[in-house]
């Protein structure tokens, strides 16, 4: 009863809070380290200090976690949709 009635209801209201946690996380933290990678920020560093161009790698590093937050932000927003169909909603 839990899973297939209550469940769902209160995904639809916990969610977008979920999901502003989830994109504070992403860039707080360097999720990329857990996949395997060097932590993106200290590679940007150790470039910077090589080859003395901050500006090129730590751009990198800012579009990586980009596109990371953009596609978070759909997929979280797709799911509210999911959860939101059939609902009424007010007008604006």
């Amino acid at each position: 009863m839990f899973a297939k009635i209550r469940l769902p209801l209160l995904m639809r209201f916990a969610l977008p809070g979920l999901g502003n946690n989830w994109i504070s996380l992403l860039k707080d933290t360097s999720l990329i380290s857990i996949v395997g990678l060097h932590e993106l920020m200290g590679l940007s560093q150790m470039a910077t200090s090589v080859t003395r161009q901050p500006f090129t790698f730590y751009m990198t590093a800012a579009l990586i976690y980009l596109a990371l937050t953009l596609a978070n932000t759909r997929l979280i927003a797709w799911f509210e949709g999911r959860l939101m169909r059939g609902e009424r909603r007010s007008p604006a």
